[in-house]
C-alpha cells in the first residue's frame, strides 16, 4: 500500500513512467518538485530555479526541499 500517492507518482516520473505533460494538470508541490529536479539533473537550471520559486510562493508554509535547492544554487553563484 502506498501512503502518499503523489510522492509515488513523482518517483515514477523520475523513473520515466510518466511524462511531464501527464502530471502537470494535477501537480501539487511534490510532483512539481520532482519535475523541477528533472530539469536540474538535465542542466536546465533556470527552469528548475523558476519552478522552485513557484513552489515556495504557492504555499504559506513554503516547501523546504525547494527552499533548500534554491539556497544551494545561491551559494554556488559568485
Amino acid at each position: 500500500m502506498v501512503e502518499n500517492f503523489t510522492y509515488y507518482k513523482g518517483v515514477l516520473f523520475l523513473q520515466g513512467t510518466y511524462k511531464k505533460e501527464e502530471l502537470m494538470s494535477e501537480a501539487d508541490s511534490i510532483i512539481k518538485f520532482a519535475i523541477s529536479m528533472d530539469h536540474h539533473f538535465r542542466g536546465e537550471q533556470e527552469t528548475a530555479e523558476m519552478m522552485w520559486q513557484e513552489i515556495i510562493e504557492g504555499s504559506a508554509q513554503g516547501f523546504w526541499p525547494a527552499e533548500s535547492e534554491l539556497l544551494a544554487t545561491c551559494k554556488e553563484t559568485p
